[in-house]
């Protein structure tokens, strides 16, 4: 209340007329220009949960055979994605397990490569909360 209600009022009011700007956080008509993803690297083991509120990209070195969760996408109704650089370490040979609620073309989960020191890319998309994710390779044995 007082002087500070105020101004918090002018600035709420002045705010709420800038286009892009509404209650509910939605950009409406905005124009992104070079902008970043948070990326987080780790070392995946043996079991790695992808949390979506954490970042957008995760670049994850795979010194086990690797089983994936993914954990707080986006609400039904929502579209979310996120990339996977997933990177064998100096022995190779490691695999991945997808959890069985990833839809691959053809049905089939690409073959990694597994040559020591590889890289490979890998992108999800959800729009039901995650209750299918969508796989695509974004590339393989990448140099």
């Amino acid at each position: 209340s007082g002087f500070l209600g105020i101004v918090t009022g002018i600035a709420l009011g002045l705010l709420s007329r800038i286009p892009f700007v509404e209650a509910k956080g939605v950009f409406d008509g905005a124009e992104f220009k070079n902008y970043s993803e948070t990326t987080i690297k780790n070392t995946a083991g043996a079991n790695y949960t992808v949390n979506l509120e954490r970042g957008n990209v995760f670049e994850l070195i795979l010194d086990a055979n690797c089983t994936f969760t993914f954990l707080k996408p986006p609400a039904s109704g929502k579209s979310g994605s996120f990339t996977l650089i997933l990177v064998q370490n100096g022995t190779g040979s490691r695999t991945v397990t997808w959890p069985s609620t990833v839809d691959w073309a053809g049905g089939t989960a690409p073959t990694l490569t597994t040559a020591a020191n590889s890289v490979d890319i890998i992108t999800l998309l959800t729009t039901n909360s995650g209750q299918r994710w969508y796989g695509f390779k974004a590339g393989l044995d990448l140099k």
